[in-house]
């Protein structure tokens, strides 16, 4: 069946994806995603053949899985190297094999690339990662020839030596822990030998000092390659427990100080980094602000401009009533001469009049 646990890390990479059928039938055409005006139509043909192209990626998965499975077994049980060969993805449906048997550390295998440990899943996802098999610019063709021709290396995807094996059952044994329980980590491995240091009693030159359970396990793994590549057999390891002295346990807390320092430094570099982006959101707000103070700019001018023209119409209304209070003003001064006219005629009778008594009481 489909594996539930860290599905995704399943998933071909890049070279892997273009060795599927339907994927190298596509790319094999020449004239297939090559040219950005062709983009539409080869969108549409790839969308024509995706039913296609999902199945081949979910037979990937239960190969890829069954592969797995297969190097287990081979290491950690008696069946025989015919009976593994015969396997089928069919294999895979009995519940025996479903994703507790992948995560238990009886099932831990190694990179095939590297010295990485872990589960299936957990490496499935740091081979994505670190060997990706897909280096830029993506192209279909290199120095070999055409990259979609190519078959996938040979060379194991993942491994488990025998001897590695055995060494990992003496690791479990010496630390007490159940090696077929799923739920046993790394960190359970790190308590139970806390106060221990491990040694490789029968290991070749060089591998026979006090290590912990990952120092160790990584040393068997590189001698057992070495002596592959000699065409020789290591002995079945011999692993012994040995209590830490005064100075590995002072280098033990030293380690886990700086572990904690690390993770430290870690945590602020991703921190800084946060703060470094917040920049850029202040800078929306300051020309959120700037746009703001601009449209009353805007209106503060818009409001002079509309007060300076009712200024002007009141000045103008201003004048055009000073010039009539003008013409009403001189139209009043007339009548006020008439009247003074009036009066001077008024004195010159009265004046002739007292003249006219003063001579007749000069008479008399």
């Amino acid at each position: 069946m489909l594996p539930n646990s860290g599905a995704r890390a399943y998933m071909p990479r890049f070279l892997e994806f273009l060795h599927l059928p339907t994927a190298n039938d596509l790319y094999a055409d020449d004239v297939y995603g090559v040219d950005t005006k062709r983009g539409e139509a080869d969108v549409q043909r790839f969308t024509n053949h995706l039913d296609a192209i999902k199945a081949e990626l979910d037979e990937f998965a239960l190969e890829l899985r069954l592969a797995g499975l297969k190097v287990i077994l081979a290491s950690t049980t008696e069946m025989t190297s015919k009976d593994i060969e015969d396997l089928e993805v069919d294999t895979l449906a009995d519940p025996q094999y479903g994703d507790e048997f992948f995560e238990r550390p009886s099932s831990w295998l190694f990179c095939g690339d590297c010295i990485v440990f872990g589960t299936l899943s957990a490496l499935l996802q740091h081979i994505h990662k670190k060997h990706p098999r897909n280096p830029p610019p993506l192209r279909l063709d290199d120095e070999t020839g055409d990259a979609a021709q190519r078959k996938p290396p040979t060379k194991p995807l993942v491994r488990l030596p025998l001897e590695v094996a055995c060494a990992w059952s003496a690791i479990f044994e010496l630390g007490k822990l159940d090696i077929e329980d799923p739920k046993v980590t790394a960190k359970d491995l790190d308590r139970a030998f806390d106060e221990y240091k491990l040694v490789w009693e029968n290991g070749p030159r060089g591998s026979k000092g006090r290590s912990g359970w990952r120092e160790l396990i990584k040393s068997v793994m590189r001698n057992t390659l070495l002596a592959e590549m000699k065409g020789e057999v290591l002995d079945p390891p011999v692993i012994a427990l040995k209590d830490v002295t005064p100075r590995e346990r002072r280098l033990a807390e030293e380690a886990r100080k700086a572990a904690v320092l690390a993770r430290m430094a870690k945590k602020l570099k991703r921190e800084g980094k946060k703060k470094a982006a917040e920049p850029s959101a202040a800078k929306v707000k300051v020309e959120k602000v700037e746009s703001e103070d601009e449209d009353e700019r805007k209106l503060e001018r818009a409001v002079e401009d509309d007060g300076g023209s009712k200024a002007q119409a009141d000045l103008n209304e201003e004048e055009a009533m000073k010039e009539e209070d003008k013409a009403g003003a001189d139209e009043e001064s007339e009548p006020d001469e008439v009247e003074q006219g009036g009066a001077g005629d008024g004195s010159e009778a009265e004046q002739h009049e007292d003249e006219e008594q003063n001579g007749e009481e000069g008479e008399e």
